[in-house]
C-alpha cells in the first residue's frame, strides 16, 4: 500500500514537470556535454513576474536561461551562446543579445536572451538550437497574445453578466468578440476560450433569451388572442413584444451569419418565434384597423360623408409636395402637412374638424404608414375593388391617385407612372393637375438626370413663392432655366407668377409657349396658354390647337376637352359643346360641376328647358350651396316661365 502511495505521488511529481514542458512555457536544451539549459518567458529586468499586457506593445521577446541544478555559467559558454537560435518554420531567429546576472557568490547563474519580436509568430511554437541540440517546442502564453487584456475583459464581463441571468447584456457584451463585432476579432479567435464562447455560451445565452420572449408571447396570445375588438393600449402592448422579438433576432443575425450551417436549427427556432410574434401582431393589428378601414373597403361617395372626405383628403396629401426630387419609394404619407394652412387641402380639413372626424382620420393615416412600412402597400386588393367600383362617383381621380402611391409603396415606378397620367386625363382641378405633373417631373429626373444644381434652384423658388416672395421666386427659376435651358418646368413656373401673381398674360405666354416647346405633352402649360386664348377672345387658336394637341395621347384630358367645348359655346354653336361634352368630357369625368353648369347653358340657349334644368340639377347635386347653381337656377326660372 505504502509502494502505492509512493509510486503515484512520483508519478504525479513526474507528471507536473513533464506538463509545464508540454504546454511549451518552459525549454529544455543541452548545452554541452555536461550541462542542460531550462529556457522560459520574462521580462526585460530577468523577472518570471511577467505584467499581464507586458508584451502588447513590446518589441522584443526575453527569456530567462539557467543551467539545471545550481550550475554556473562559464565565460566561454556565455560567449558561445551567441549561437542560440530560435526555429521556427524552419525559420531562424539570431539572438539580439545576452545580458548575464551573478549570484550572492558573484558567480553568473543566469543570463537575460532576447530576440525580435516581429521574426516570431508568437501564436505558433518554436525551438531552440544550439550547434546540434534541439529544445522541446515552446510557446508564448495567450495572457502575453496581443488583445489579451481586451479580450479577457470582454469574456469575464459577458460570463458575469450570464450567471447574472442578464442574457441581451451578456450577448451585447460577447457579440463584440465575433467576427465583425469589433476590428480586433483576428486576435480574439486565438485565444483558448474562443470556442467555449463560440460554440457553447452564445448558443445558451441565445436559447435562453428565445424561451423568456417565447413566454411572454405565449401570455399575450392568451390575454389577447381570441379577442374579438383590440384596443389602441392593447394593440401597442402586442406590438412592443413583436418589435422587442424583432429587435433581439437582428441583434443577434450577426453571430447566425458566422456560425451558419452548424446553427442552422438554433436559428431556425428563432426565425419560428420572429414569425410568430409577427403573424401574432398581424392578426390583432387586422382586427385593430378594420373598424377603422372600413369606412374605405365598404363606403361610397356621398355629400360630405366619411368615405368622400377621408379619401379625398388621403389623395391630396399623398399628391401635395412642393419639392422636386428624384422620385424614390413610397416610405410613408407626410401628416405634418395636415397641421399647415395649405389651400390645397383646406377645405377638406376643415370638414374633418366641423364634423370632428380629424382624430379618426389620424388614427387611420398611422394605419397606413404602418402598412407602408410593414407591407409595402396602402391597402389591400379587397379595398381598391371598391375606389375602383366607385370610379364613376368621384369628383376627382381618387383611385387613380391611390393606386399610383400605392404602386410607388411598391418601388413600382413605371406603374405609378402610368396611373399619375391616367389621374391627369381625369383631373379637372388644375391645382391638383400641377402637383400630379411635378411627380410626373420626378419621374423625368430619374430617366434625364437633372443637373442638382438646377433642382436646388427650383426648390428654393418653391419655398420662396410658398413664402409669399414671388419676384425672388422669379430669380431662382431664372438661374435653372440658365444652367438647363432643355428642362421645361422653370420657364413654366415663371410663366405661372406672371399670369397668376402679376395678370401679366403676354408674359405669361411668351414663357409657356417656351416651357411647350420643350415639352409637347406639358398639360397643365398648354391649360393656361388655352385660357389666355379663350381670354383674349382668340377662339380659332384655340380650337386650332386642341385639334393639334388631342393628338398626343397625353394631352387627351377632361381638362382640354372642356376648354374646346367652352370656345364652341361661346362661339354660339351649341351643339358642337354639348357633343365634345358627351363624347369626351362625361367618360373621363362625370361629376364635375362646371361640366353640367355648361352643359345647362347650352341647353338653355338651344330653348330646351326641360334638360337645362336637368344639368343644373345634376350640378346642384354635386354643389347644392354654389352661388352659381343658385344663380342658374333663378335665371332657369325666369327664362322657361316667361
Amino acid at each position: 500500500m505504502i509502494y502505492m502511495i509512493k509510486r503515484n505521488f512520483i508519478i504525479t511529481i513526474i507528471f507536473i514537470l513533464s506538463y509545464e514542458v508540454v504546454l511549451g512555457q518552459v525549454a529544455e536544451i543541452q548545452l554541452d556535454r555536461n550541462d542542460y539549459g531550462r529556457i522560459r518567458l520574462s521580462t526585460h529586468l530577468c523577472l518570471d513576474n511577467i505584467p499581464e499586457n507586458y508584451y502588447e506593445n513590446n518589441d522584443t521577446l526575453f527569456f530567462i536561461l539557467q543551467l539545471k541544478g545550481e550550475e554556473n555559467f562559464s565565460r566561454g559558454l556565455i560567449r558561445d551562446l551567441n549561437e542560440l537560435k530560435i526555429e521556427q518554420f524552419s525559420q531562424t531567429t539570431k539572438i539580439g543579445s545576452i545580458l548575464t546576472f551573478e549570484n550572492n557568490s558573484g558567480r553568473i547563474d543566469k543570463l537575460l536572451l532576447a530576440y525580435a519580436k516581429k521574426e516570431i509568430d508568437i501564436y505558433k511554437p518554436f525551438e531552440f538550437i544550439f550547434q546540434l541540440n534541439r529544445s522541446n517546442p515552446i510557446q508564448i502564453p495567450e495572457e502575453f497574445w496581443p488583445k489579451y487584456t481586451a479580450y479577457k475583459n470582454l469574456y469575464n464581463s459577458g460570463k458575469e453578466l450570464y450567471e447574472k441571468q442578464k442574457y441581451l447584456a451578456a450577448f451585447q457584451e460577447l457579440k463584440n468578440l465575433l467576427p465583425g463585432g469589433s476590428e480586433n476579432h483576428m486576435y480574439y479567435i486565438r485565444f483558448s476560450t474562443y470556442n467555449q464562447i463560440y460554440e457553447q455560451l452564445i448558443p445558451d445565452i441565445i436559447n435562453k433569451i428565445r424561451d423568456k420572449y417565447e413566454g411572454i408571447l405565449d401570455k399575450h396570445k392568451t390575454d389577447y388572442g381570441l379577442l374579438e375588438d383590440i384596443n389602441d393600449n392593447q394593440l401597442e402592448i402586442v406590438k412592443t413584444i413583436r418589435d422587442s422579438i424583432t429587435y433581439l433576432r437582428n441583434t443577434i443575425d450577426i453571430y447566425y451569419k458566422i456560425t451558419e450551417p452548424i446553427n442552422i436549427t438554433l436559428k431556425e427556432k428563432h426565425d419560428d418565434l420572429l414569425v410568430k410574434s409577427k403573424a401574432f401582431y398581424n392578426d390583432r393589428y387586422v382586427v385593430w384597423g378594420k373598424t377603422k378601414l372600413t369606412v374605405f373597403e365598404a363606403g361610397n361617395y356621398g355629400r360630405r360623408n366619411k368615405f368622400s372626405v377621408y379619401t379625398g383628403i388621403l389623395s391630396r396629401l399623398l399628391c401635395y409636395s412642393n419639392r422636386l426630387e428624384y422620385l424614390s419609394k413610397l416610405d410613408s404619407i407626410n401628416t405634418k402637412f395636415l397641421n399647415d394652412d395649405i389651400s390645397f387641402m383646406r377645405s377638406y380639413i376643415d370638414d374633418l374638424d366641423f364634423m370632428e372626424w380629424d382624430e379618426e382620420f389620424n388614427i387611420i393615416l398611422k394605419i397606413i404608414n404602418e402598412e407602408i412600412k410593414n407591407n409595402k402597400r396602402l391597402f389591400s386588393q379587397s379595398y381598391f375593388f371598391n375606389f375602383q367600383a366607385n370610379m364613376e362617383h368621384e369628383n376627382q381621380p381618387n383611385y387613380y391617385i391611390l393606386y399610383a402611391f400605392n404602386e410607388l409603396a411598391k418601388d413600382n415606378i413605371e406603374t405609378f407612372k402610368n396611373n399619375i397620367q391616367l389621374a391627369i386625363m381625369k383631373c379637372t382641378d388644375k391645382e391638383l393637375i400641377y402637383f400630379l405633373e411635378m411627380w410626373m417631373f420626378s419621374y423625368q429626373l430619374n430617366k434625364q438626370g437633372i443637373n442638382q444644381k438646377v433642382i436646388d434652384n427650383i426648390n428654393l423658388g418653391l419655398d420662396l413663392e410658398a413664402n409669399f416672395l414671388p419676384n425672388e421666386a422669379i430669380k431662382q427659376y431664372e438661374r435653372a432655366r440658365i444652367l438647363d435651358a432643355k428642362f421645361s418646368l422653370p420657364p413654366f413656373l415663371i410663366g405661372r407668377i406672371k399670369l397668376l401673381n402679376e395678370n401679366n398674360t403676354f408674359a405669361a405666354e411668351r414663357y409657356f409657349n417656351e416651357a411647350i416647346n420643350l415639352n409637347s405633352s406639358f398639360v397643365l402649360a398648354r391649360i393656361y396658354r388655352l385660357e389666355i386664348y379663350i381670354k383674349k377672345g382668340q377662339y380659332k387658336d384655340v380650337l386650332s390647337e386642341i385639334t393639334s394637341a388631342i393628338n398626343n395621347p397625353n394631352l387627351r384630358t377632361w381638362y382640354i376637352f372642356y376648354l374646346k367645348a367652352k370656345v364652341h359655346y361661346l362661339q354660339n354653336n351649341y351643339p358642337a359643346a354639348m357633343d365634345v361634352i358627351q363624347k369626351y368630357c362625361l367618360p373621363l369625368n362625370k361629376n364635375n360641376f362646371e361640366q353640367f353648369l355648361l352643359m345647362g347653358d347650352i341647353s338653355l340657349k338651344m330653348n330646351n328647358c326641360i334638360n337645362a334644368r336637368e344639368k343644373y340639377q345634376q350640378a346642384g347635386n354635386i354643389d347644392p350651396d354654389s352661388p352659381d347653381y343658385n344663380q342658374r337656377m333663378e335665371n332657369l326660372f325666369n327664362v322657361c316661365n316667361q
